[in-house]
């Protein structure tokens, strides 16, 4: 069996809850996930379920308060300073706010050799090729290298976000919500484009959206968050035709991904936390779920399989 590329175990991020208080509100809740070399996952759910939280503990972008991430095999927590910026190399992230990501007094040229300059990749010429085949990759013309964040559209401005993120040769990919600022005609060109560079640069991805025609299009396995916790994994065919969790099943009615008239519907509600009422013990779901029953209020249901290659955190089973 292959080492995963990622994985985490019994990861936890807590956040404080107000200035000076005590009280903490967990936004990842002893996530363990595991990706394979080469797989493409979507990790969904509602805004607010911890996707991109978990993404960055995953990263290190922010530390995790506790639980464990292995990257290759390699728990990161072990590396620190120099050796974790040289493993940085290996796994980057797309953000969800292309202009945001970008520093606006940056030309272009200058944000894609950034990294390449501080990792000390190759030489003056070489780097220089890299931003041609980068500039190519992301289909952006070469005259494009010389504006500013400021002076391209939003489409644009994520295509040198990906090519950024491209710039080192990672092995992993996460690309959070890219699409989500975007119009949905761009939306299309920029799932095609992580696609195309998918396969062509033999990339793990890691997708997190509310866009289940996203994870739909681009997704071979699919992970969904709720309040902090994974309540399902599968095969991402596994997933759409037939959904395990209750809460899955009620993402896929609330929005499936193509109605009788052949459009894709892609986006997931916010979830609303005054109408999701805090589940002192038992399962997250339980205060929403129309077929909650004792061990549900009670116990916490543990992720496990449910049929061949699916899982799901649920009592049901």
């Amino acid at each position: 069996m292959k080492t995963p590329l990622l994985k985490t175990e019994r990861l936890c991020k807590e956040f404080p809850a107000g200035i000076g208080g005590t009280r903490k509100i967990r936004a990842v809740d002893s996530v363990d996930l595991s990706v394979a070399p080469g797989e493409s996952r979507g990790i969904v759910g509602e805004s607010g379920s911890g996707k991109t939280t978990l993404a960055r503990c995953c990263l290190k972008l922010v530390e995790s308060s506790s639980g464990s991430v292995y990257f290759d095999g390699q728990d990161l927590a072990t590396l620190g300073g120099a050796k974790l910026r040289e493993k940085r190399r290996e796994f980057q992230m797309v953000f969800q706010d292309p202009y945001g990501s970008l520093n606006p007094a940056m030309s272009v040229e200058n944000i894609i050799l950034e990294p390449m300059q501080v990792h000390r990749y190759g030489s003056r010429e070489e780097q220089r090729q890299r931003l041609r085949e980068l500039l190519d990759a992301v289909s952006l013309d070469e005259s494009t290298a010389r504006k500013k964040p400021g002076e391209l559209s939003g489409g644009q401005q994520q295509r040198v976000g990906i090519a950024r993120a491209l710039a080192l040769k990672p092995r992993l990919l996460v690309a959070d919500e890219p699409v989500s600022a975007l119009d949905v005609s761009v939306q299309a060109q920029i799932l095609n484009l992580l696609s195309g560079l998918k396969g062509r640069h033999s990339l793990t991805l890691i997708l997190i959206s509310h866009s289940l025609y996203a994870i739909h299009y681009l997704c071979t396995h699919v992970s969904v968050m709720y309040r902090g916790r994974i309540v399902e994994e599968a095969p991402a065919a596994a997933f759409f035709e037939n959904p395990k969790h209750p809460y899955s099943r009620e993402l896929l009615e609330r929005s499936p991904v193509l109605d009788p008239a052949g459009r894709f519907h892609a986006s997931i509600a916010k979830q609303d936390s005054e109408s999701y009422p805090a589940a002192l013990s038992g399962c997250v779901f339980q205060p929403k779920c129309p077929r909650s029953f004792a061990p549900c209020r009670e116990q916490i249901p543990p992720l496990k399989e449910v049929a061949p290659g699916q899982k799901a955190a649920c009592f049901l089973y």
